[in-house]
C-alpha cells in the first residue's frame, strides 16, 4: 500500500510507514490543497520553520497579526475570542451534529469523526471511552462557566449509553469495564473488528486499561455532579479492576498493558505511559473514602513510583491513541501523556516536591519534539506516527503554560499560552465546526470538542481575565459546581465540596458573599476563607471551607433605594432660564432598570431608564421612552413658568430634535457610592406665544448627587 491509497475513498488505511514517511489516518475524502501543502512541508522542512506556508489564511480565516506580527484570535472581538469559539463549538455539538445513517442517532454515538465540509461520517473505528471522558470534563467546566444545563444532560446521556452498550461481561478476566473502541456505525462497543489484525481500534474484545481509568474518573465526576449512584458503582468497579490488575513495571512494561483481551487477559501491547487518569481515579476515591481505599493506595503508589522512575526520567511517553496500529517498539511518543501529567502536578503540587522542575522539563521536552512555530505561536503536533499540528494539542500546551503562569507568575509562560490559544482558535469555524488542524481537514469529536473545549476552559481558570469582557462567568473551581444561576443581582451556585475555591470574572462590583448563613469577608488574599476582587480586571476569587451554597451579591446599587439631590437648569433662547434644586430618590432594580423620582412642588416627576455596570467601575445610564416623555412634561411646565415670568402666554408646546446625553459616573472602590450623574439635553421647542408661532433652541442640564441609602429602601444583596 502506498501513500496514494490513503484517502477516505479507502477510509481504513492505517499502514504505519517508516519514520521518514507519514502515517496517514485522518485525511479528507480528496487530496485537498491543504493536505498536499502539509505533506510537502514535512518532506521539505526547510520550506519554513512553522511547517506551513506563510499563508494569509488558516481554516478559511484570515490570519490576524498584532503590531509585532504575532497571531491573535480571528474572531470579531479578539479579546473575547476564547469564549466565542467554545460557545460556538458547544452550540454545534448540541444542535447540529448530523445523524449517522447507519444508526439514525447523532454521529458521536457511533463515529469518531466527520468530513467538516460535507458532514459525512468517516466510517473509521470509534473511540467512545476517551471521547466521553473528555466531554464530561468539558461539560462540567462549561456548565459552571455558562449555566447551560444542556451540556450536562448530553454527557450524562453519553455516559449512560456506554454503561448500557460498551461494557465487558462481568465473568471475564477484565470484567465489567468499558471498551475503549467500537466499530464504526455501531451503537455497541466491543473493540473495533477492523483492528483484529492491525490493532487499529484495538480489535474485537480488546480493551485499553488506561481508558478504564479515564472514563472511570469521568463517571466519578458525574456522580459528584448528579448523585447518580450508578456512576459511582461503575467508577468504584473500574478502580477495583485496575487495582487488582496492576503489575510491577519496568522500562518496557508499564503497570498495565496498553492493549489486552478482555476475556482471556492476553496482552497485545505491553506499554502505555498514560497512567495519570487511573491515578486521578484512585486519588479521588481515596479522598472521598469510597471503595477499597487501601487497595487503591497500594496500587497508586506502585504506579506513581513507576512513572517517576521511568517515563519521567527517560521520556518514553509512548502510546495513547486508540486507532494507532500495533507498534513494534516504543518510538511512537506523543505529547498528550507528558502534558496531562504536567497538569496533574500543578493541580496537586503537594504530591511532588519537585513539581515545578518536572513541569518545566515536560514542557521543554514537548517543545523540542512536537512544537512547530507559526506566527509567534508554538503549534503542537500529535505524535510521531501522525506529526501534524492540531488545535486540541496546541490548546492543551497553551493550558499547561497558563497554569504555570498562574502558579509562578512566569510571564514567558503566559505569552506562550496566549499565542498558542490564539492559534488554536483558527481551528474553529464561526458555525461551530472545529477541525483537527490546517494540514488535516477532518472533524474529530475528540480533537474538536471533548479535548479542545476542556483546555480552553482550563486556560480561563488559570487566567480569568481572558474570559469575555462585560460578562459574568465562573471560570473555574477546585470543586464540581453542581448548580449555578447568573442574574444582574449576582451569582448563586452550589459546589460538591464544602471546601473549595472559585475563580470568576464578573461584570459587576461584588458587595457580599454568603456561604450558607455565613457572610464571608473581603480580603487581600485567600490565606483564610473570604473573597478578593480586582476592579481593574473584574476578577473575583472566593474561598469557602465550610459550606456548599454560595451567593455572590452584586454592588449595593442593585435593588437599593438611594437618597439623591438633583440640581437642574433649563435655558430657552431669547426667553430665559429656570433653575431648581430638589431632594430626589433613585432606585436601581435587579432587572437593570432605574427610577429617579423628583418632587418639585406641586409636581412629582418620575424618570425611568436602564443601567448597567461597565467593568465594575462606571455606571451606564440610558433613558427609556417613558423617561424621555417625563422629561418633556417637566420641560413644558418649566417653559410655562419662564413665560409667566416674562408675561407671555404659552400653549401648544412641542419638542423636536431632542438629544439626550447621560454621563457615566465612576464608582470609587473605597466607597462604592457613584459620583455625580449628569443628564444633559438639547433640542428645539415650538409653541404658540401670545398667539404667534415660535421656535426656540433650548438646553437642559441636571446633576444628580448620590447621598446615602434610605433606611426604608430595599436591603442590598
Amino acid at each position: 500500500m502506498n501513500n496514494s491509497d490513503c484517502t477516505l475513498a479507502n477510509p481504513h488505511c492505517t499502514k504505519l510507514l517508516s519514520r521518514s514517511q507519514l502515517w496517514l489516518r485522518r485525511l479528507s475524502r480528496v487530496w485537498s490543497a491543504a493536505v498536499i501543502l502539509g505533506i510537502l512541508q514535512f518532506l521539505l522542512p526547510g520550506l519554513n520553520s512553522g511547517g506551513i506556508a506563510k499563508a494569509d489564511t488558516l481554516n478559511g480565516h484570515t490570519v490576524v497579526l498584532d503590531s509585532n506580527n504575532q497571531i491573535i484570535p480571528w474572531t470579531p472581538k479578539p479579546a473575547d475570542g476564547y469564549g466565542e469559539v467554545v460557545a460556538n463549538a458547544w452550540d454545534y455539538f448540541l444542535n447540529r451534529v448530523p445523524n449517522d445513517p447507519a444508526t439514525g442517532e447523532s454521529a458521536y454515538f457511533s463515529q469518531s469523526y466527520l468530513s467538516p465540509d460535507t458532514q459525512q461520517v468517516a466510517n473509521w473505528p470509534h473511540n467512545p471511552a476517551g471521547l466521553y471522558a473528555m466531554l464530561i470534563e468539558s461539560a462540567l467546566k462549561y456548565y459552571a462557566y455558562s449555566g447551560d444545563i444542556a451540556v450536562m444532560q448530553k454527557v450524562e446521556e453519553l455516559a449512560t449509553h456506554h454503561l448500557d452498550n460498551g461494557m465487558t461481561p462481568s465473568a471475564w478476566v477484565w470484567g465489567g469495564v468499558p471498551y475503549a473502541s467500537g466499530d464504526a456505525g455501531s451503537l455497541l462497543y466491543q473493540g473495533a473488528t477492523y483492528g483484529d489484525d492491525s490493532g487499529s481500534g484495538d480489535g474485537r474484545y480488546y480493551l485499553e486499561p488506561d481508558k478504564i481509568g479515564e472514563l472511570g474518573y469521568g463517571w466519578l465526576l458525574l456522580y459528584k455532579f448528579s448523585g447518580n449512584s450508578r456512576y459511582l458503582d461503575a467508577a468504584i468497579h473500574a478502580a477495583d479492576v485496575l487495582a487488582t490488575k496492576v503489575r510491577t513495571g519496568n522500562s518496557s512494561q508499564s503497570p498495565w498493558p496498553f492493549r489486552v483481551h478482555a476475556q482471556t487477559g492476553q496482552i497485545r501491547e505491553d506499554y502505555c505511559a498514560h497512567v495519570v487518569s487511573p491515578i486521578e481515579l484512585f486519588d479521588e476515591l481515596i479522598r472521598l473514602k469510597l471503595g477499597n481505599t487501601a487497595d487503591y493506595q497500594n496500587a497508586r503508589q506502585s504506579v506513581w513510583t513507576w512513572m517517576m522512575t521511568y517515563p519521567m526520567q527517560n521520556n518514553v511517553w509512548a502510546n495513547y491513541f486508540e486507532d494507532v496500529p500495533i507498534q513494534t517498539d516504543l518510538g511512537n511518543i506523543n505529547q498528550l501523556n507528558p502534558m496531562m501529567l504536567a497538569r496533574y502536578l500543578m493541580e496537586h503540587p503537594e504530591n511532588d516536591a519537585n513539581w515545578e522542575t518536572h513541569v518545566r522539563g515536560l514542557i521543554a521536552w514537548v517543545e523540542k519534539n512536537f512544537a512547530a512555530p507559526q506566527y509567534g505561536a508554538n503549534a503542537i503536533k500529535e505524535q510521531n506516527a501522525f506529526p501534524h499540528v492540531m488545535g486540541s494539542h496546541t490548546s492543551r500546551y497553551a493550558s499547561i503554560n497558563a497554569m504555570l503562569y498562574a502558579r509562578t507568575g512566569d510571564v514567558v509562560a503566559k505569552e506562550k499560552a496566549y499565542r498558542a490559544f490564539n492559534w488554536a482558535t483558527y481551528m474553529a469555524r464561526s458555525n461551530g465546526i472545529v477541525i483537527d488542524g490546517p494540514t488535516v481537514n477532518n472533524q474529530w469529536f475528540t480533537d474538536g470538542y471533548g479535548d479542545y473545549i476542556r483546555h480552553f476552559m482550563t486556560g480561563l481558570h488559570a487566567i480569568p481575565e481572558w474570559a469575555p469582557t462585560g460578562e459574568t462567568h465562573i471560570t473555574g473551581s477546585s470543586s464540581i459546581v453542581k448548580s449555578v444561576s447568573y442574574s444582574p443581582a449576582g451569582v448563586d451556585y452550589v459546589t460538591a465540596d464544602a471546601a473549595s475555591t472559585e475563580v470568576l470574572r464578573v461584570a459587576f462590583v461584588p458587595s457580599s458573599v454568603l456561604v450558607g448563613a455565613q457572610l464571608l469577608s473581603q480580603r487581600s488574599d485567600l490565606a483564610q476563607p473570604g473573597w478578593t476582587f480586582d476592579p481593574e480586571t473584574g476578577v473575583m476569587r472566593v474561598r469557602h471551607d465550610n459550606g456548599t451554597s454560595v451567593k455572590i451579591g452584586a454592588n449595593a446599587l442593585f435593588g437599593t433605594l438611594w437618597s439623591t439631590y438633583s440640581k437642574a437648569k433649563m435655558t430657552v433662547r431669547r426667553l430665559g432660564s429656570r433653575s431648581g434644586a430638589n431632594d430626589s430618590t433613585m432606585i436601581f432594580n435587579d432587572d437593570g432598570t432605574f427610577t429617579l423620582t423628583e418632587v418639585e412642588s406641586p409636581q412629582t416627576y418620575v424618570y425611568t431608564g436602564h443601567w448597567k455596570l461597565i467593568k465594575g467601575k462606571k455606571l451606564f445610564l440610558d433613558l427609556d421612552a417613558g423617561g424621555q416623555s417625563e422629561f418633556m412634561r417637566m420641560w413644558t411646565n418649566r417653559l410655562e413658568e419662564i413665560a409667566t415670568e416674562k408675561g407671555i402666554s404659552i400653549d401648544g408646546v412641542n419638542f423636536s430634535e431632542i438629544r439626550f446625553i447621560l454621563s457615566q459616573p465612576k464608582i470609587p472602590k473605597n466607597k462604592l457610592v457613584p459620583r455625580k450623574a449628569t443628564i444633559k439635553a438639547k433640542g428645539w421647542i415650538s409653541a404658540s406665544a401670545n398667539g404667534q408661532d415660535i421656535m426656540r433652541r433650548f438646553t437642559y442640564i441636571n446633576r444628580v448627587t448620590f447621598l446615602n441609602q434610605l433606611l426604608g429602601g430595599t436591603t442590598p444583596h
